[in-house]
């Protein structure tokens, strides 16, 4: 019977497991960061959602086009810490 060497076990076992479940976390950040925009959409009156939709309610494209620049701005920024 042969023994894994410490260091094999790392670089086949764990690192494959773990780069797996920190793109899972990534996804899920990305999926209720959306969640939370589409509530502000829906049923808010603050935020960037509400901004948004209320800009296009009143036809102020330039403010559409600012708060989601911002937006992906700040989702973007979050994705990277």
């Amino acid at each position: 019977m042969s023994r894994s060497k410490p260091r094999h076990i790392l670089f086949r076992v764990v690192l494959p497991g773990l780069f797996f479940y920190l793109y899972w976390v990534a996804d899920q950040y990305g999926v209720a960061w959306f969640s939370l925009v589409a509530g502000e959409m829906l049923a808010g009156e603050y935020g960037l959602g509400y901004l948004i939709w209320n800009s296009f309610i009143m036809v102020q494209y330039p403010v559409i086009v600012i708060a989601m620049v911002t937006l992906g701005a700040i989702g973007g920024r979050a994705a990277l810490s």
